[in-house]
Order: structure tokens, then C-alpha cells, then sequence
């Protein structure tokens, strides 16, 4: 069977009739998920979306005990449901997402299988759904799932829901756990699947060294002639994270506000993260007009994410009026395909700022004609601030905490003080919410930068010198350097700076936890069980779970009594 898969899967298709005869052939043969997964991509990646999509769906609509229906490989209605969503899912712009679940319909989630479960969690992410309704269900989906290459559809929707929603540390669990079982059932092609997301969930924590392995781990591990198109987008989130690591230079520059961002979007294959902080890497994708159509047919998320990447590394490079036309391009196709999200592709801010730079602050050329409320083009100047702020407004009603404090600290850096202090400060406390370490160094790093632009040296030092050790921690070299810079410039000790301020000494060990896990913790020693503790923190019980794990883990304890006399959290 692996040879007939592979020849199936990597054979030149001569027509379209041949692509979709053999697309049929391995449905009623029973082939894996994988064999689907490939043969669709290459058909709407040739141009035959709409014909692969209904081949798909006709076949997931067909009753078991029928020609095909269910076939003696084991296939049912709900593994086909997971390949044809991942599709739908991944090419909006062939016949939209799947439509999201009614918000709240909490006895739906405990009756669906686990590959409804996960349509409904990403369908839901993508229609704009908050986090905590995507969180249960994404979890549901995954606890209910038993392992084997039929299950890693739905596993695959389920973990991307969790990094739409920002549930870092779940998301990383479990994709962990999956690349170790696929592993042990060589399964490979899944395995680098979930190692990409893994190296996703890690980076956006702030684990870099851990986040550059498991992305050379999947490049390495991935079938040869087999790989999916995150590919492209995994080389160049390690070259940014290479860059953030060698603290040459290479991961950019700025003034504390529009750039040090180094971020990019949340679609959730990989493309968007760590291409702030590149600077080399994938040429295609930096230069020339065509990069983003080479990579990926323009109607999935992942041409959209790498307009907005292109957009971001021409706009650090100065070229203004190209990173505007990629930022517009890109809203106008998520906005085309109902999936318009600043969990998806932060594309408002973007264009935002490239507006502001191309205006000096001073206002907008009318001939940009941006408006500000629905981001397409119209008549009259338009506010650079206000759209960002949009933006800031989208993401609060997503509850996605990382996505929001991203948007803020965007925004920011178009505000006048004081109005760019308050968004820092929520900006940062909401990466202290998300655990999203790097983004918070990024944050404090802009909060000290205007610190010192309002003449507050005092509190700039505070906020640099976290910023410094945040970064530091994270292995973010390059940041950490040109942190110290402004610091010394502050009298903090850092190069060309006086002697630094003397810290007081905290006579407390360091908190070894998280600030969920003290959140978790401290009801916990209260007394609450997990499941009141799920409820007062809109988690399910199984994250709790997870958080007490670690928390005892962490801690070197094994039970609540024993955390209750540990005293912790403090």
C-alpha cells in the first residue's frame, strides 16, 4: 500500500479528468487521509477547486452500505468530514469555510464526534467565534480522539483551533503527544504535521531554541515528494527565529514602537510567525511580484498569509506604497472570504502603518483612499489610528489574548502619548495573560522606548530591564541586544550608558509558574475541585488537569494538600 500511495500522490496528473478519476479511486479504495489530503492539493492547487471540494462532499454524503460509502479500509462519515473541512478550511476561497456552530450549544459539543467537534472549533475560529468557544470544543475533539493515521484530519483542525484561540501550552501538549504517536506508528508525514505545530505553539510562547528544532525536525521527517505547503513557511519562521537567536543584527530594527513587532499572523500553518524578525531566508517570499501566487493557489489562507508577509518585510525595508498594495490585496480576499479575523491575518494594522509612513503622521493622501471602518478602498483620506484601533476592536470580540496584544501594541505605535502608554499596558498584560513571553519583551521594550520619549527615566528603566531579561530568557539574542542599547541610553547600564540603577533585592525565590498555572493554583489551594475551577476560568477540566500536572511538577509536590503548604502561588 505505501508504494501504490506514493505513486498515487506524486504521478503527474496529465488532466483534470485523471486528477479527480484518481481522487475517486483512493476514496472507494480506502486510501488514508493523507493519500486524500495530497491528491486534493494538488487538484485546486492546478486550478480544479470547486470540482475537487464537490467530489469530496459528495462522497462524505454518501450512506455507509452504499458503492463507496464505507469501504473495507475502515473509512467513515466522519473521516471524510475532517478531510473535506481541512480543505474547505485551508481554501476559503474555493466555497468559504465551513459554517460555523451556534455560540453556546455546550450540549452539542459533548455529542459530536471528535471530527465535528474540530470542524465546528476552526469553522468557529475562522467565523470570529471568542476563544472560549472555540477552546471546548477544540479539546472535546481531541480527548475523544483515539489515535491512528484515519484520526490526524480531525487532530490537525483541533490543534489549529487551539493557537487561533491562544491556548499556547494546550495546543503545544498536544501536538507533542501526536508527533510521538504518529512517530511510534510511522506515520511520518503526520508526524512532521504536528511538529510544525508544536514549533507554532512554542515560538509564539517564547521557547525559540525549542521551536527552531521541532522545525527542523519536521523538515527532516517529512516524506520526501510528500510535504504540505508549510513547507516554504517553516524555512522562513527558522530563518527568523535564526535571526532572532544570532543577535547579529539581522532581526531588524526600530524605535521601540512600529519596529520591533517581529510578528506576523495566526493563520495557523506556520506562515506567520517569526517572519517579523527575517530578513533573509525565502527570497521568493521577500522580493519580486509573484512570490505569494508561486507558493500557493490564491484561494487559500496560506497565499493570503504570505501577501501579509511580504507586505511586513517590504514595509521594514521601506517600500511603502508595494507593502500598502500587498496589506489591501490581502484584506480584500479575506473579506471576499468571510474569514476576515485578526486571529487569522492582522492585515489592518499593517496597512495602518504603511499608510503612516508614507504620510509622515501629518494625514493620508486622498489618493490612498482607505476607509477606516471596513478596510476597502473610498473616497477621502483616511485615519491610520482608527484603523488599527478597528483592528484592536475585532480582537477583543476573538478573546484571543496574544492576537489582541499584538493589535494594541500596533496601534501604539500610531498613538500620541498618553493614549500610547494605556494600549502598552494592556498590551502587555495581555501577553502575560497568553503566556506569549517574546510578544511581552516586544511590548515592554515599546513601553520603555516611549517611557523615555515622555522623560520618565525611572519607570523606561523598569520596563527596558524586564524587557532585557524577558528577551533574554527567550534566547531572543538580537532583541535582547538592541534592548540593552536603549537601556544604556536610559542609564541602565547597557552599551553607551552610565552605571546601572542597583536593583532591590527580591528576597522570594523566582516564581517558577506560569500565570495561568497561578491562577489554577491558587484556587486550587482554596479548595475549589478542577471542574469549579474550569468554570471560574472558562476551561474545560482537562486543561486544569494539565495546569495541576505541571504545577506539581514544577513545584516538586504531588497533591493539593502538599501546595497548600508549599505556599504557593504567592
Amino acid at each position: 500500500m505505501p508504494e501504490v500511495r506514493r505513486a498515487c500522490v506524486t504521478t503527474d496528473l496529465d488532466s483534470p479528468g485523471e486528477g479527480l478519476a484518481r481522487l475517486g479511486a483512493a476514496l472507494r479504495q480506502g486510501h488514508d487521509p493523507w493519500t486524500v489530503l495530497r491528491l486534493a492539493e494538488r487538484l485546486i492547487t492546478a486550478g480544479h477547486g470547486t470540482r475537487t471540494l464537490a467530489v469530496l462532499e459528495e462522497w462524505e454524503k454518501r450512506p455507509p452500505g452504499t458503492p463507496g460509502g464505507a469501504p473495507g479500509g475502515g473509512r467513515t462519515r466522519e473521516d471524510l468530514r475532517a478531510v473535506h473541512a481541512l480543505m474547505r478550511c485551508d481554501h476559503p476561497g474555493i466555497d468559504g469555510a465551513p459554517p460555523p456552530p451556534a455560540p453556546g450549544a455546550w450540549e452539542e459539543v459533548r455529542a459530536a464526534g471528535p471530527a465535528t467537534a474540530a470542524t465546528a472549533a476552526l469553522s468557529g475560529a475562522l467565523a470570529g467565534l471568542p476563544a472560549y468557544e472555540i477552546a471546548p470544543r477544540a479539546e472535546h475533539a481531541l480527548s475523544a480522539t483515539e489515535w491512528g493515521r484515519r484520526s490526524a484530519p480531525a487532530a490537525l483542525l483541533a490543534i489549529r483551533a487551539l493557537l487561533h484561540a491562544d491556548r499556547l501550552a494546550t495546543a503545544a501538549t498536544w501536538s507533542l503527544r501526536l508527533a510521538r504517536e504518529a512517530d511510534r506508528g510511522n506515520a511520518h508525514a503526520w508526524q512532521a504535521e504536528f511538529l510544525v505545530l508544536l514549533a507554532v505553539a512554542e515560538y509564539r510562547q517564547g521557547q525559540l531554541p525549542s521551536a527552531r528544532a521541532h522545525i527542523t525536525a519536521a523538515l527532516d521527517t517529512a516524506p520526501a515528494g510528500e510535504g504540505r505547503p508549510w513547507r516554504r513557511s517553516a524555512l522562513l519562521m527558522r530563518s527568523g527565529i535564526d535571526a532572532l537567536i544570532a543577535g547579529d543584527g539581522a532581526a531588524g530594527h526600530g524605535d521601540g514602537t512600529a519596529g520591533v513587532d517581529g510578528d506576523g499572523n495566526d493563520s495557523g500553518q506556520g506562515a506567520d510567525d517569526g517572519v517579523g524578525d527575517a530578513r533573509d531566508g525565502v527570497g521568493d517570499a521577500r522580493d519580486g511580484d509573484g512570490a505569494p501566487e508561486d507558493a500557493s493557489p490564491p484561494t487559500s489562507l496560506l497565499w493570503a498569509d504570505q501577501l501579509a508577509l511580504r507586505g511586513q518585510l517590504r514595509l521594514a525595508r521601506g517600500s511603502t506604497g508595494a507593502a500598502l498594495a500587498d496589506f489591501l490585496r490581502c484584506g480584500r480576499a479575506l473579506r471576499a472570504w468571510d474569514v476576515d479575523r485578526p486571529t487569522v491575518i492582522r492585515w489592518r494594522s499593517g496597512a495602518a502603518r504603511a499608510h503612516a509612513a508614507r504620510a509622515g503622521y501629518d494625514g493620508l493622501p486622498a489618493h490612498d483612499g482607505l476607509s477606516a471602518h471596513d478596510g476597502r478602498p473610498g473616497p477621502g483620506p483616511a485615519d491610520a489610528l482608527a484603523l488599527a484601533l478597528e483592528e484592536v476592536r475585532l480582537a477583543r470580540a476573538c478573546a484571543a489574548p496574544r492576537a489582541l496584544g499584538i493589535s494594541l501594541r500596533r496601534a501604539a505605535s500610531l498613538a500620541d502619548a498618553p493614549f500610547r502608554l494605556d494600549l502598552l499596558h494592556e498590551s502587555a498584560r495581555s501577553h502575560e495573560i497568553a503566556g506569549a513571553r517574546l510578544e511581552w519583551a516586544r511590548t515592554l521594550y515599546a513601553t520603555g522606548t516611549a517611557l523615555l520619549a515622555s522623560r520618565d527615566r525611572g519607570a523606561a528603566r523598569k520596563a527596558l530591564d524586564q524587557a532585557a531579561e524577558a528577551a533574554g530568557e527567550c534566547r531572543a539574542t538580537a532583541l535582547a541586544e538592541r534592548i540593552r542599547v536603549t537601556l544604556g541610553a536610559a542609564g541602565g547600564g547597557g552599551p553607551g550608558g552610565g552605571a546601572p540603577v542597583p536593583a532591590r533585592p527580591d528576597p522570594r525565590p523566582p516564581d517558577p509558574l506560569t500565570v495561568s498555572q497561578r491562577r489554577v493554583a491558587r484556587l486550587a489551594a482554596a479548595g475549589r475541585s478542577n471542574r469549579l475551577i474550569a468554570e471560574e476560568l472558562s476551561l474545560t477540566v482537562s486543561t486544569v488537569e494539565q495546569h495541576l500536572t505541571r504545577i506539581y511538577r514544577k513545584l516538586g509536590i504531588r497533591n493539593r494538600a502538599e501546595l497548600v503548604r508549599s505556599g504557593c502561588p504567592r
